[in-house]
């Protein structure tokens, strides 16, 4: 999802109201993917990097006393198009030194998960074209909101003002830093819920786990298979989607979109597991019998009987509602 944060001159910020190095440190663990942060300097909009936590703080720290007058945007990354690379860290430019953007979301007409270069990247080069005054024109900036939707976007000019999308969207905890969106609080985990295995406990005192997820832990949990809980539940590096299983968290990624190289590295991590129903082996990286523990032909059996079961279950219910037999016979 990523993060952008806007920030007041430090020179009117009162010390209470400034951001924290906790905060930012939250940030970057809840998007991991890199971070970057611009600002202006004597008349020029300066980006930096980085794909490391502690030379980002240091860095901005530096920045951020130096140039006390100017406005600050940060942005920390979560993959969802593109490659985990400094390339494709925020900002980016639109003008070099007069204008930068970062993005919070994903803009479905330039998603491209084969493609190495984000669509924030891509983005920033579509309003290149743009005359220079464009977020001067209501005209244009109307039809760029309804072209990225629900994506917030922050513009620095080197004029040091900000130009926001969608504005209204943002958290502003004080009048002075703006949020794109809750990836800055901690996430709050459940005394209850675990973050090892099922063999430990993920009960949920509120009673408001989602039903669905429960009942597919209960069956991992059955089968002895290790599985996150919710409480630290990660998601795919390539599309969002949250991982479950060992494999899973290996990879970053889930099954969905393992490369053969992802495949490899899994083999190589775990070992393979027994059909229970039979003495077939059962790789890793076939993530559909290494979770049921049964191979494919097991499987299919067991479904066949499963399923003429459940028909004749079903005709006896139909005969039993209209009468034509007694229940129990």
């Amino acid at each position: 999802m990523c993060i952008v944060i806007a920030l007041e001159p430090k020179k009117i910020v009162p010390n209470e109201n400034e951001i924290t190095k906790k905060c930012l440190k939250t940030c970057w663990d809840n998007n991991p993917h890199g971070a970057g942060f611009m600002y202006v300097k004597d008349g020029a909009v300066r980006i930096q990097k980085f794909m490391n936590f502690k030379t980002f703080y240091r860095k901005f720290q530096n920045q951020r006393y130096t140039n006390q007058d100017s406005r600050f945007g940060i942005h920390f990354r979560i993959a969802s198009v593109g490659d985990i690379s400094i390339e494709n860290c925020h900002p980016f430019w639109i003008r070099k030194h007069k204008t930068a953007m970062m993005h919070n979301g994903t803009i479905t007409d330039l998603k491209d998960v084969k493609d190495k270069e984000c669509d924030s990247s891509k983005f920033s080069k579509m309003l290149e074209i743009l005359p220079a005054n464009w977020m001067e024109n209501p005209a244009l900036v109307t039809l760029l909101t309804s072209y990225v939707g629900n994506n917030r976007i922050l513009v620095l000019d080197k004029n040091n003002t900000f130009w926001f999308f969608n504005q209204k969207m943002f958290d502003r905890t004080n009048k002075y830093v703006w949020f794109s969106n809750d990836s800055y609080k901690p996430k709050i985990k459940n005394i209850n819920q675990t973050c090892s295995t099922l063999n430990q406990s993920c009960s949920n005192d509120s009673g408001n786990t989602n039903k669905l997820l429960k009942e597919i832990i209960d069956k991992a949990k059955s089968n002895k298979v290790k599985v996150k809980t919710l409480s630290c539940m990660k998601r795919c590096s390539k599309c969002d989607f949250p991982l479950f299983y060992e494999q899973d968290y290996i990879v970053n990624k889930c099954a969905n979109c393992w490369t053969d190289k992802d495949k490899k590295t899994i083999k190589q991590a775990l070992k393979p597991v027994t059909c229970s129903l039979c003495t077939t082996i059962i790789e890793p990286d076939d993530m559909m019998h290494w979770v049921t523990q049964m191979c494919s032909k097991c499987k299919d059996k067991f479904l066949k009987q499963f399923q003429a079961k459940r028909r004749i279950i079903l005709g006896q219910k139909i005969l039993e509602f209209n009468g034509i037999v007694e229940k129990g016979e």
